[in-house]
């Protein structure tokens, strides 16, 4: 195995022009208090298969890998996801089919801004814009 790793992680330090350790380095969470921000974090987990063009707002509700299927389908969520934060966050809407529907509607309108600023500005400034965490002042 520790032959196996350490050619992993030359060949990936190298391709990347990296060096040291793979997964040095401390992990780093940034708590987000609730309100405003985390309704933001909220909506901007919930769109990265859209910014990544694996998905769309209307195919969202099939995309496996996040929690927007269970936010639309309560009954099948797990017991553990906690889906009214993130209506709640949005706007103070409720955990029902018209929250649920205006949720989907604010992330629709959010992805034709994406697909705007993605016309209007080059790829460097989107990103330059994009980057970062939606965090309250003074925390």
């Amino acid at each position: 195995m520790r032959t196996l790793q350490t050619t992993f992680v030359t060949r990936f330090n190298r391709l990347r022009s990296e060096h040291g350790h793979l997964f040095q380095g401390r992990y780093r969470a940034i708590l987000t208090q609730p309100g405003e921000a985390l309704g933001r974090v909220c909506r901007y987990i919930d769109l990265n298969p859209v910014r990544a063009r694996i998905a769309t707002v209307e195919t969202l509700e099939t995309y496996r890998h996040g929690s927007f299927r269970c936010l639309m389908s309560p009954k099948e969520s797990p017991a553990w996801l906690d889906v009214r934060t993130t209506l709640r966050e949005t706007g103070g809407l409720a955990d029902n089919p018209t929250g649920r529907q205006a949720y989907r509607n604010c992330l629709a309108w959010l992805a034709d801004e994406i697909n705007v600023s993605r016309s209007l500005l080059t790829t460097k400034a989107l990103s330059s814009i994009t980057s970062g965490w939606a965090c309250e002042s003074g925390g």
